[in-house]
Formats: C-alpha cells, structure tokens, sequence
C-alpha cells in the first residue's frame, strides 16, 4: 500500500478525534456563519438594510458580534477536541440537565426552530417601509399612528401631515382622498382595538415605521411555525414531533406574506394560536390557574376580530360537554372563572366604547349590514354582495323588515328562497376552505385510508390491516373548537380571496392546524409501512 498523503492524514485525524455528531455540528455552523456573512440574519439588527448599506458603527457592531461567535466556536472545538479536563466537566454539567429534561430540549428545538425560519422566511417576504392608502390598511395605519402621536385610541384621519403616515406612493389620487382629511379624527368603534393598538406601540417605541411591524408580524408567523413540532409531539409523540417540522415549514411558505401587509390576519393567527394553548393547557390541568388563562386569552380575542367571536361561545360549550362526560361539578366553577376572566378583560374597550358613543355596546361589531350583504340573493357564488342595497327590488328592499332586525331579515330570506340556502353555503364554503392546501391534503389521505379499509375487507390482507391499525389518528378537542368557529363564520358571512396569499384570509389564521393535521397523518402513514418494509428486508 502506497504512503498516504498529507490530506489524507489530516481527514484520518479528523475522524479519530471527531466523533459524527460533532463534524455534523461543526458543518451546520460553517454553513450558518458563512449565510450570516452573506445575509445578515436578524432585520431588527440591520434595520432592512443589505449590511454594506449600514452605517459604519452598524457594521463594526456586526463583524463584532459574529466574530465573537467564531472565536467561540474555535476554542470550543480547540478545547473539547484536545481533552481539556476542566473543560469537559463544564460541558458534561451543561448537557447533563439538558438530556434529563424534556423542557430545555423543547425550549431549545423550539429557539433553533425560530432562528433557522426566521433567517431563511425573511429574504422572501416583501418588507416595504410603507403601507397600502385604501382598503383596510389605510384606517389601521392611521389608527395607529394618531395613536402613537397622542390623538387617542381608535382616531381615524389625517391629524398630521400625509407624509407622516408612510402610505406607498399613489399613481393616481383615488375618489376617497379627500375623506382621509374630511374625517380626521373619527371615532372607528366597528374596528376591534387591539391590532391599531400594536401598531401604535411599535410606532410609539421605533417611530412610524411599517418595516418594524411587518418585522414584527413575521416573527409572530414563525412562532407558530416553530411551536408545530412541540404540538404534535403533545398529542401524537415522536410523529407529532417528526410531522411539525415539515408542517411549519410549509404554512410558512403559504402565509409568509401576510406579514407583508398591514392588516389584523398576523396578529390574528398568533392569537388564535394562543388560544390553542390555552385550551391545550386547560385539557391537561384543568384547575384555577389554567381557566384565568384561557378566560383570559378569549377576552383578547374579542378585542383584536369579530371573525373570533364564536370561539368563546364553543369553548364554553366543550365545556359544558366535559362536565356531562366527566361528570365532574367543578367544571361549571370553572367556567364561572373563565367567564369572568373574559369580562375583566373586555371591561376597560367596552366602558370607554359606551361611554363615547353614549349607548351600551359589549363589542365592537361592523353592524347587521354586513350580515345582509353576506346572505342576499347576489351571494350564490359565495362572496360578500353589498350590489342589493342600490336595487329597489332587491328581496331586502321589499321584505317590509326593518333593516335593523338583520337575523330576522336573513332567515325570511331563506324560508323564501330554499333553493338559494344550499347554493350560498356550499361555495361560502369552497371559496372559503377551497385554497386551504393543508386541508384538502389532509382529507386526501383520509380517503386514502378508507379506500384502504375496503380493500382490506375484500383482501382479508394482515400487512394492510397492521398498516390501518396503526395510522390511525385522533383529532384533539381543542382543533374542533377553533376549527368550528372559522367554519360557522364562513358559513355566516362569506369566504374573501386575500390579496397577499392564496389562502382565504378569514380562513388563513387557522391555516397552521391544517398543515400540522396532514403532516402528521402522513408521517403516522409512512412510518409503519417504513417499518414494515425494513423488517422485511431484513428477515430476507
């Protein structure tokens, strides 16, 4: 055998002194650092700027930090390679704890998680410094920046110069300019207060600025990625775990994008997943401390969209059935708890909002209106029609009905018209369900495992009934409850096409339970015929 070269010998030293995990370790590291070299990872660090384009104190406070890092990472390797004693004990010290407990190793999948999304979901999402003057946005915007100049809460209008808002650069100046002047500091009490309340805190804190709240919204989509694999594992075990991965990563790349907009989807998603939480937490320890959370969080949900209303209302009745089931008394105290919970919450909103509209209101509500424009005879493909009100011999123009009893007015209209009930619901419906990818996978491969079943009655086969048997898969409690709410909305109102991503917009802040069900069901299909296949293989 020939002398081995000088390569050689350094890649057999290498493999002596480094174990494979480490190698693995140290590759991941490489390729991290050398991406933070070419892409800072953190926009609040760099403030959206490419790093050339910083100041030069940004710059000498970046190369410091990351050099920092590589120092670290060098003696680290330096010391533990070469067997420092004092330096090994330290380590074992640190992982000692860390493999005894489940929730350090949570906490840190979970921070990984967040780092990794965070850097790669950033370079694709749009993060213009500006917001769009039309639709939604332009009351949102303006809310939050009368807010953050001391103008109030909920204020509308143009009380400071136009430029000050940052809306984007308009190509033509629309019809409706001039009512951004004209009604400059109307009270908007049909908008829920919470979302023009953090963009007013962001505003108040790093000044107006649409960059830091799209920032912001990002990082609260990642959360939600992140925390999948954490679900799953709750409820499912190591599938869970193994099938949350894939799942954040893709509802990341199906609603990366709302963060790019100013508008309540974001914070509407971390909230609904918030919720879960919190219904998760009350399913496991239900006890005092548990139903003021939960309370809690549904009293925030009342305050940031009325697209959540009905989740109190379901969450009170799954509690109700849980006390017929368990047969268990301290579940309607509990309830009292959280319904009080939920009052204290919502308490401040609506003593401020009675006070200045001079009428008692519980919450804020876009008016019977919207309900009409939702259910009229224009509605058959599914679509909010508000066309009715300028047709004098439109079905709510003739009914006789006062406009104010609008649920009166909905159901006349479908005891008169039956044929139009099952039309309206079932596109309500697929435009509202329709582009949600996660779930229509999802009831794909339920298919496929009742088509399985009926194969196996007619096949009498072992392996496909062990392969039935053991994907079977449970949908948690707590999913029904926020599932069910987004399905009874759509069904009320209507589905809406969001202009950022291919998803419904009422649809996409529940979008995450879709991606996590699919996935999982599928790692818990793959799995066994994996395992059955290797056994196989192995026996031969």
């Amino acid at each position: 055998m020939g002398k081995k070269s000088q390569l050689s010998l350094l890649l057999d030293w290498i493999r002596q002194k480094t174990p494979p995990s480490h190698t693995a370790l140290i590759i991941l590291f490489g390729i991290f650092f050398a991406y933070l070299l070419r892409n800072p990872l953190t926009p609040l660090l760099t403030g959206g700027k490419t790093f050339t384009g910083r100041s030069v104190p940004y710059q000498i406070i970046f190369m410091a930090v990351y050099s920092l890092f590589f120092i670290t990472l060098i003696l680290t390797i330096y010391l533990q390679y070469f067997r420092v004693k004092w330096f090994n004990k330290f380590i074992s010290r640190i992982i000692r704890p860390i493999k005894k407990s489940r929730k350090i190793q949570s906490a840190l999948l979970f921070l990984m998680l967040v780092s990794i999304f965070y850097s790669i979901w950033w370079n694709f999402t749009p993060m213009e410094d500006t917001a769009y003057f039309g639709g939604d946005t332009w009351e949102y915007q303006s809310m939050g920046v009368n807010f953050a100049y001391g103008h109030g809460v909920q204020k509308f209008g143009g009380l400071e110069s136009y430029k000050t808002y940052k809306f984007a650069k308009l190509d033509t100046i629309p019809t409706y300019y001039d009512d951004f002047f004209r009604k400059a500091g109307q009270d908007i009490f049909r908008r829920q207060p919470a979302y023009p309340l953090f963009l007013g805190i962001v505003y108040k804190i790093f000044g107006v600025s649409p960059f830091t709240a799209k920032a912001i919204q990002l990082l609260m989509l990642v959360i939600i990625a992140a925390y999948l694999p954490l679900i799953g594992f709750h409820y499912w075990g190591k599938n869970g775990l193994v099938g949350g991965i894939p799942a954040g990563v893709l509802y990341l790349a199906i609603t990366h994008q709302l963060s790019s907009q100013i508008m309540t989807e974001t914070l509407v998603s971390f909230v609904v997943f918030l919720v879960l939480l919190a219904l998760m937490n009350y399913e496991q320890r239900p006890g005092t401390l548990s139903s003021i959370f939960l309370g809690s969080s549904l009293g925030f949900v009342l305050l940031v969209k009325d697209i959540l209303y009905l989740i109190p209302i379901l969450t009170g009745l799954w509690i109700i059935i849980r006390y017929f089931i368990n047969h268990d008394k301290k579940e309607i105290m509990r309830l009292l708890i959280i319904i009080l919970s939920t009052v204290i919450i919502i308490l401040p909103w609506t003593s401020y909002v009675s006070y200045k509209s001079g009428h008692l209101v519980l919450i804020s509500t876009k008016g019977s209106s919207q309900l009409l424009d939702d259910n009229n005879e224009l509605c058959i493909d599914g679509r909010w029609h508000p066309e009715w009100k300028e047709n004098e011999n439109s079905f709510y123009n003739t009914d006789g009905i006062d406009q104010e009893y609008a649920i009166i007015k909905v159901v006349n209209f479908y005891w008169h018209n039956p044929n139009l009930f099952p039309r309206c619901m079932v596109n309500k419906f697929l435009k509202g369900f329709g582009p949600s990818i996660g779930l229509w996978i999802f009831i794909g491969l339920v298919l496929i495992r009742n088509l399985i079943r009926m194969v196996n009655r007619w096949t009498k086969s072992q392996n496909i009934q062990l392969f039935i048997e053991k994907s079977r898969m449970k949908i948690p409690a707590p999913f029904w409850v926020i599932g069910g709410n987004f399905l009874l909305i759509t069904l009320i109102f209507h589905g809406e096409k969001s202009i950022a991503v291919s998803t419904s917009r009422f649809i996409a802040p529940m979008d995450f339970i879709f991606e996590l069900l699919c996935c999982v069901l599928f790692v818990l299909y793959i799995k066994p015929l994996l395992d059955h296949l290797f056994q196989t293989n192995t026996s031969d």
